[in-house]
């Protein structure tokens, strides 16, 4: 598996990395994996599929994950 998600990779795929566990936050997997920070699963693949609807560049994704999947989002 590993071999085909580095395929995919270079084939401009995006992954996003997340727990089904509930027990705490995951962190950036490597070179186009996007950290799901504390997002489930089922979240983690709306905001990907939000995110795609409106950008295909993957650094600005990282930073859509970096800011909203973040456990602590300050309400202003």
């Amino acid at each position: 598996m590993a071999a085909a998600r580095t395929e995919a990779i270079k084939q401009g795929v995006l992954f996003v990395t997340t727990t089904r566990t509930g027990s705490g936050t995951m962190y950036e997997g490597g070179e186009g994996i996007i950290a799901g920070d504390s997002l489930n699963p089922q979240h983690a693949r709306i905001m990907l599929l939000l995110s795609l609807a409106f950008s295909d560049d993957q650094a600005v994704i990282q930073s859509w994950f970096a800011k909203y999947a973040a456990q602590n989002v300050a309400v202003q």
